[in-house]
């Protein structure tokens, strides 16, 4: 009897372990998307205190994978000489591609490189969400209250 009761025993126990750990494995990861969307929507819209400038970064396709996503979402403070680069810099730090000279061009955010969806996908920079900017991220400065929005959009 005991010889019969023991395996019994450790394959429902095995059965318990492997069910928690899904559920925890999926229940934890959609728990943190939900949470992180809902609070980055918020600030997005909020105003941007007048000694900051807010810097989103997102991906903003017409295609239904990847459509629109915010990766991030800070506000730092501004500082005289603070351009949409160097704010870039400040809150993606290593994450950034970027080819250096007199203008400096931006080809990667995080995963997302130029092309990196299908061809024709790129990084564009917009200010107080108006029309794109035609200067080099570098050349661009910022004034208080800004908010710069980096942009993985279709036909940069």
């Amino acid at each position: 009897m005991k010889h019969r009761i023991f395996p019994l025993m450790v394959g429902i126990c095995l059965l318990i372990g492997i069910g928690i750990g899904i559920f925890g494995i999926y229940g934890n990861s959609n728990k943190a998307k939900s949470t992180n969307t809902n609070v980055t929507n918020s600030q997005i819209h909020t105003k941007v205190p007048s000694s900051k400038v807010r810097v989103t970064i997102e991906v903003d396709l017409k295609q239904p994978k990847e459509k629109h996503k915010i990766l991030l979402n800070k506000d730092i403070d501004y500082q005289k000489d603070l351009n949409a680069f160097t704010a870039l810099k400040k809150v993606a730090k290593k994450k950034v591609g970027y080819q250096n000279g007199a203008t400096i061009y931006v080809y990667k955010i995080g995963k997302y490189s130029e092309n990196y969806i299908h061809s024709g996908t790129g990084w564009k920079y917009y200010i107080n969400n108006n029309d794109d900017i035609v200067k080099a991220a570098n050349l661009k400065s910022l004034k208080p209250g800004d908010h710069l929005y980096w942009k993985f959009v279709d036909g940069y």
